[in-house]
């Protein structure tokens, strides 16, 4: 039974309490298995995997940003040998930092406050420099010169004073070379030698319980840890029965429990480098990966912020809200030959149509005083324009009016004044923009900057929006879906899930909860908390048949959830509109139309300002 090192951290170096490290993400890693070597996430179990980067150069040492929002990276595209690249958690807004053709830079690091990034520089050939620069690029300032040696493989102390860093008079790919590992302080002032190893370690210092782990050449390649002065040495990593093992690249998990690392196990013939996890306390090793002919190497674990899921950030719906029940239900259909929008009682009688004319009206949705409806509408030779109307259907308007765009998927916010939407300006990009509800002070929100926003919805309080965002557009059918929300004040960006298709979220401001579909067994409903934990799955799969359930929307008092679906049993079924109880799981078919489609329907809140003035 290995027990965890005891830490000895001075004072300096315990980590503040203020920094946001709660709980352990995903984990971002390198592999070939596409033929090159991309940077890929997935989640701690190896579910899930999202491959992020697509070029035809490496992108290697991956690193995430403290809030789990971002990951640094090194990558060979551009015509440079090595620079320092950023992107989203998703794969999005890939922006080169370095930007200099003349240099390699490898290794990047965060400090803890993530207002800076450090790295390792090769200027002339046989040296290498340990640099700092900010998290966008600017101020790239030289910490330690390398003066002959290679200086590589930077890591932060928790209070981010410090910085711990291997040097050698040969580079890591020589192989097994005697290594120094050194800290300094951010300023270059007091370098200090800590430990010699028989090879390039990797550092990682542990921003949770100060403790340094690292890999080194004793029997085998081995994890080990140590205190941040060199002492107190453990080997974490047991050696297998059988095999030698080739471990290497540790990088703890944000708890400090775990170290993920990239490892082989050679037996009787040679093993490709996979993930593994340990256990610190136990010992116990697990293969997350298990790929063959491949090689998955550099993992980091995303932290999980109290800046996403903190107290302040859940909005139960506010007593103020006026919605007590649930009205009509607006809705798509072709059934008089082309898409219009109707509304009907929600057992599916009283059926009425509302707009008329031979272009498409699409994406109903109800004011929040039931009174007005929002839609998309590609009439009047506009590629596609928000619209609003009344309940009954009179007085459509054109809000957004801009024929040089396609605006599509209103959204009202919870006090009736905004409307937010996704717009494609340029192709192959969408944002998200806001407007008030008479189409003034169009303004964009977030900028799509290559990936598709879409779907937007409100929080309760109205402080964020949620939506989705992938690299191709809905129609592209089953692709990698980010479920992303942004504060509208703040800008603060927060991945919450990945999914397997375009989800059309819905969120609920009467049980503060999210309902999407996604691609698990079939097309489903589903339902998650606003910081992504508790998954749900609504709609139960019919004997005999697999399912299309898409495009859910909440019942006004949170109990039910109206979708779109199609059951596929013996040959296609067309669209209906559905209703699932969300505590039974039983499920009611309302239109049950036949050689039509009836698509994307909008439960009507009933206000009680409107019922009270009955």
């Amino acid at each position: 039974m290995l027990t965890l090192p005891t830490l000895q951290p001075t004072q300096a170096q315990e980590i503040p309490p203020e920094l946001p490290y709660q709980g352990n993400g995903r984990i971002a890693f390198v592999s070939d298995r596409d033929g090159n070597s991309e940077i890929y996430t997935m989640e701690a179990d190896g579910s899930d995997v999202q491959r992020l980067t697509h070029d035809d150069s490496r992108d290697l040492y991956p690193a995430w940003s403290p809030d789990g929002m971002r990951i640094a990276f090194t990558s060979e595209r551009e015509n440079h040998i090595a620079n320092i690249f950023i992107m989203d958690a998703n794969g999005s807004n890939q922006t080169n930092l370095t930007n200099d053709s003349s240099v390699k830079d490898r290794y990047p690091s965060w400090s803890p406050d993530g207002s800076r990034i450090v790295f390792s520089r090769v200027t002339t050939p046989g040296s290498s420099d340990i640099f700092v620069m900010n998290s966008d690029g600017s101020q790239q300032t030289k910490v330690v010169d390398g003066n002959g040696q290679r200086l590589y493989m930077p890591t932060w102390s928790p209070d981010g004073t410090q910085i711990m860093f291997m040097s050698a008079d040969q580079p890591p790919q020589v192989g097994m070379y005697p290594a120094l590992i050194e800290k300094v302080n951010v300023d270059g002032s007091e370098r200090t030698a800590i430990k010699w190893i028989e090879i390039y370690g990797n550092p990682d210092w542990s921003w949770t319980n100060n403790t340094i782990a690292y890999y080194n050449a004793e029997l085998y390649l081995e994890i080990h840890s140590m205190d941040p002065d060199g002492s107190n040495v453990q080997r974490i990593t047991p050696i297998p029965e059988g095999g030698d093992t080739a471990y290497q690249n540790p990088n703890w998990s944000p708890d400090g429990t775990k170290i993920v690392f990239q490892g082989a196990v050679y037996n009787q013939g040679a093993s490709d480098d996979n993930i593994y996890i340990v256990d610190v306390q136990s010992g116990d090793i697990i293969n997350i990966t298990s790929t063959f002919d491949s090689d998955d190497m550099m993992p980091d674990w995303q932290p999980i912020s109290s800046l996403q899921p903190t107290q302040a950030q859940e909005t139960p719906a506010s007593p103020a809200l006026p919605y007590q029940d649930n009205g009509r239900i607006a809705f798509v259909s072709d059934r008089d030959g082309n898409s219009e929008i109707y509304t009907m009682e929600a057992d599916g009688g009283d059926v009425q149509r509302l707009t008329h004319n031979d272009s498409r009206d699409l994406y109903p949705a109800w004011s929040p005083d039931g009174m007005r409806i929002a839609f998309t509408s590609e009439r009047e030779n506009h590629i596609a324009n928000i619209f609003i109307m009344d309940a009954n259907g009179l007085n459509q308007t054109n809000l957004s009016n801009s024929p040089n765009t396609d605006d599509r998927y209103p959204a009202w916010s919870p006090d009736g004044t905004k409307i937010a939407f996704s717009r494609v300006t340029v192709p192959g990009s969408s944002d998200i923009y806001v407007m008030n509800n008479d189409g003034t002070q169009q303004t964009k929100l977030l900028d799509g900057n290559g990936t598709y926003k879409y779907m937007p919805t409100w929080s309760p309080d109205g402080t964020e929006i949620m939506f989705t965002s992938a690299e191709e557009p809905p129609q592209v059918g089953l692709v990698s879906v980010s479920i992303e929300k942004m504060n509208i004040t703040t800008g603060l960006r927060t991945h919450i899930a990945w999914i397997d298709t375009y989800g059309h979220l819905d969120w609920s401001w009467k049980n503060n909860s999210i309902a999407y579909y996604n691609a698990s067994t079939y097309l489903e409903i589903n339902s998650m908390n606003v910081d992504g934990t508790n998954f749900s799955r609504i709609t139960p799969i019919p004997e005999g048949g697999d399912t299309a359930y898409q495009n859910p929307n909440w019942s006004p008092d949170g109990t039910k959830i109206v979708f779109q679906g199609a059951v596929y049993n013996q040959g296609a079924s067309d669209d209906n509109i559905y209703i699932v109880d969300v505590q039974s799981g039983d499920i009611i078919n309302i239109t049950s139309a036949f050689d039509s489609d009836d698509m994307t329907p909008d439960w009507q809140p009933i206000s009680s300002v409107s019922s009270s003035s009955e």
